[in-house]
């Protein structure tokens, strides 16, 4: 995957799609749309918290202490470091918003939350 290929992601890195691979991904957005009826507010809220994620969690930079993160509400999210750790071992970290299905599938990295 082209997105994988930043190994220390950048919130420039959170877009950085193969054409093929950004069109599949954005098709799901317009399925949804045409079987569900969305109100266009609450669409581009979504795409805008969604948009703001997607940078934040490729900033690099932690925006909460680590005794927030590793806490028992914060440990259940994700966080930047979370995902840098994703892009430099690819096997590990798969969640992007929730912690729990690598804590299930014992997918978290170890230093996740150092």
């Amino acid at each position: 995957m082209v997105h994988h290929r930043s190994v220390n992601p950048t919130p420039l890195a959170a877009y950085a799609f193969h054409p093929v691979e950004a069109l599949l991904e954005g098709s799901f957005v317009y399925v949804y749309i045409t079987v569900f009826p969305v109100q266009v507010f609450a669409l581009l809220f979504v795409t805008l918290f969604v948009l703001i994620l997607n940078v934040l969690g490729h900033s690099g930079f932690e925006f909460l202490p680590r005794r927030l993160r590793a806490g028992k509400i914060g440990s259940l999210f994700t966080s930047s470091t979370h995902h840098n750790l994703h892009h430099s071992k690819v096997h590990q970290n798969f969640g992007y918003y929730f912690t729990f299905w690598d804590k299930c599938m014992r997918t978290l990295h170890k230093d996740t939350f150092k």
